[in-house]
């Protein structure tokens, strides 16, 4: 299955492997990660982020599954999926965030 929205460029005649994706969640509304993200530059991947407003580490592991899917991505190809969410030093986030870890090892395997 290819990705939706690659195509595959040929280069002197040569076909081009497209760089591997690394699909990015953060927090809320808060911009400030796709801030520090957006600015890596990388030879290897290609960096997205991915849709949504949620602050709860399990919906933002459930909608990152999503959309990952949704974009044909495959870890088989190198292409991976991260969750960045701040814990706030809140006690009551720690079993939210063993929940979406315990999600997103099932997805691997």
């Amino acid at each position: 299955m290819e990705r939706a929205g690659y195509v595959s460029k040929t280069r002197n005649s040569a076909a081009r492997k497209p760089k591997k994706v690394m699909l990015i969640i953060a927090e809320g509304k808060n911009c400030t990660e796709t801030k520090y993200f957006s600015r890596i530059k990388s030879d290897s991947y290609s960096i997205h982020f991915a849709k949504g407003n949620d602050t709860d580490s399990v919906k933002m592991m459930r909608s990152l599954k999503r959309q990952y899917s949704e974009l044909g991505l495959n870890p088989e190809r190198g292409d991976i999926g991260i969750c960045l969410v701040d814990s706030d030093c809140n006690p009551a986030k720690d079993s939210q965030i063993q929940e979406a870890d315990s999600l997103a090892t099932r997805a691997v395997k």
